[in-house]
């Protein structure tokens, strides 16, 4: 699949791995990519949820909305087994948390909770 032809902005980028979150639908969807030489293949196809107000470029904590952009992934995490042993995964555990607490030096960041935790 030619994927630079939709998304002129991977071009020259040197990904091998890609999540496009598309929106502009009915029904939101999360494509995962895997590069093989000068191809993308679709490894993975499935629902996605986005923030209640939608997507922007400007995001703020609080506002709602998903951020808009390219961004690097440290690694996956989710409720299922993952798609690929290409990648670091994490499979979500009753105790783990994403903190958005901009107070606490755990802000935005997957934490387990304890009781010495900040937020």
């Amino acid at each position: 699949m030619k994927l630079e032809n939709q998304y002129p902005e991977l071009k020259n980028h040197t990904a091998t791995q890609i999540l496009i979150v598309r929106t502009a639908q009915e029904e939101k969807e999360v494509l995962c990519f895997e590069k093989n030489d000068a191809d993308w293949n679709l490894i993975l196809k499935t629902d996605a949820f986005i923030g209640k107000n939608g997507v922007t470029s400007h995001k703020k904590e609080g506002d709602g909305k998903t951020p808009l952009g390219l961004f690097p992934l440290g690694f996956a995490f989710g409720v299922q087994d993952f798609f690929s042993d290409k990648y670091p995964y994490h499979l979500i555990q009753d105790t783990d948390y994403w903190v958005d607490d901009i107070d606490s030096k755990d802000y935005n960041k997957l934490v387990q909770k304890n009781d010495d935790s900040d937020w």
